[in-house]
């Protein structure tokens, strides 16, 4: 059986990188860390909304974790936080056993979340990460389309402004044409506003930034 490491550089590899951290590389770091906190406020919230959770749990999930695996992780360039397959998944499990959304529910997802991290910790210190090639690439490519479409699906209710189920696509039509008639013109009006500025102001911004680099 084969000897598991406990030593402190392999538990806190931060031990390690910290003895050559270059002062000149905190003006960079500080930078990205306020680029990658600018994403991850708004990005978690809506993965905790995804998971039936309150928005102000995906930020404590998106910055805790980072603060922790800076002293525990072995990459430099690895992002740590909340991700929607996982935000689905936990909705998944807890939907059919709790009320989204209530005090069980809540409780529950903690709970799920100290079970999968010890389990993470145990696969981890017995180097168990070489059984994710045993799934093939095709297998997880189509896990990933399946739950962006879930995903899309499940914001449309925000959209519409109407309650739509999204679990799986016969139960989300089924839901669109029993609530169609609830649609609000004035959410849609709205979200339809909000999706073309976020589709065409980069476009815009880096059109304005050629121009200014490369004159006509």
């Amino acid at each position: 059986m084969k000897k598991i490491d406990l030593s402190i550089s392999t538990l806190f590899p931060a031990f390690k990188w910290l003895k050559t951290y270059q002062i000149s590389s905190f003006k960079s770091d500080l930078i990205a860390a306020f680029i990658v906190l600018a994403m991850l406020v708004p990005q978690g919230m809506a993965y905790a909304m995804l998971a039936g959770l309150p928005p102000v749990m995906g930020i404590y999930a998106s910055i805790l974790p980072m603060i922790v695996y800076a002293f525990t992780g072995s990459s430099t360039t690895l992002s740590i936080g909340p991700v929607a397959i996982i935000s689905m998944m936990v909705f998944a499990t807890l939907n059919p056993l709790f009320p989204v959304g209530s005090q069980q529910y809540i409780e529950a997802a903690y709970l799920l979340t100290i079970m999968v991290g010890v389990i993470s910790l145990v696969l981890g210190l017995l180097r168990f990460g070489f059984l994710i090639q045993l799934i093939s690439h095709p297998v997880i490519q189509s896990f990933i389309i399946a739950s962006a479409l879930l995903i899309a699906l499940g914001q449309l209710k925000f959209l519409l402004d109407i309650p739509l189920q999204s679990n799986n696509i016969p139960e989300f039509i089924s839901s669109l044409v029993k609530h169609i008639q609830e649609l609000s013109l004035i959410s849609f009006i709205f979200s339809c506003a909000a999706i073309l500025i976020l589709v065409l102001l980069p476009k815009f911004v880096h059109s304005v930034f050629l121009a200014r680099i490369i004159p006509l």
